[in-house]
């Protein structure tokens, strides 16, 4: 069994904000993990890191998550700067998943023995939206195309997605109309996917600011 964590939208900030305490927010579910969750492979945030991009906002997020005693694996959300991001959270094409520590980065893809985790950089410049990139879709594509030792029955391992925007409507008015704007292109590259014999195990969003657990699109 692979167990690992989703953090989402910590929008951490170096002040208060609306009387909430980011920071030590942030950190005392950094100690909840590092208590609680010890068997965790891996932690993912799916963005909105910080809630005001600057240097040192994301110097603090990493220093932050770099406590835990596993990999961080970060994506940018419509409240970040994914170059201001990449210099705390280093941009890397493919992380290949190994036991204990390792720095936070923000890597595309992460292999692991049990599955492939892609993550979607869907934030759009200037926009609350988003947006599914067309080299992260062809990305996607060629992750579930390289698997050397697949079988006529696809490949077993499981497929994660991590990206910030929901694909689906979640039925607040607000957040949808600022949500992904398109879906239909993430589907028809799902389902592809599945027709090459791998179909996603989860698809893990932030966002909302909701829990909200279900089925899309089958």
């Amino acid at each position: 069994m692979m167990q690992f964590v989703h953090i989402t939208d910590p929008h951490l900030d170096l002040q208060p904000l609306y009387g909430v305490d980011l920071r030590g927010r942030l950190e005392r579910l950094v100690e909840h993990i590092a208590r609680q969750e010890k068997n965790a492979a891996f932690v993912v945030v799916t963005g909105d890191l910080v809630n005001t991009a600057s240097p040192q906002a994301y110097r603090a997020a990493a220093e932050i998550l770099g406590r835990l005693p596993m990999p961080v694996f970060a994506l940018a959300g419509n409240h970040d700067d994914p170059q201001l991001m990449y210099g705390a959270f280093p941009e890397v094409e493919r992380v290949d998943l190994a036991p204990g520590r390792a720095a936070p980065c923000a890597p595309h893809v992460v292999h692991a023995p049990l599955f492939d985790a892609v993550l979607l950089q869907t934030r759009k410049k200037g926009a609350a939206s988003g947006l599914v990139r067309q080299e992260d879709l062809d990305r996607l594509r060629g992750v579930c195309s390289a698997f050397p030792g697949r079988s006529a029955q696809g490949d077993p391992r499981a497929l994660l997605v991590f990206m910030h925007h929901p694909p689906f409507l979640s039925g607040i008015e607000a957040m949808d109309a600022a949500g992904l704007e398109n879906p239909r292109s993430l589907r028809t590259a799902l389902e592809e996917a599945r027709a090459a014999g791998r179909t996603a195990a989860g698809i893990f969003c932030g966002h909302l600011h909701r829990t909200m657990t279900g089925l899309w699109e089958g």
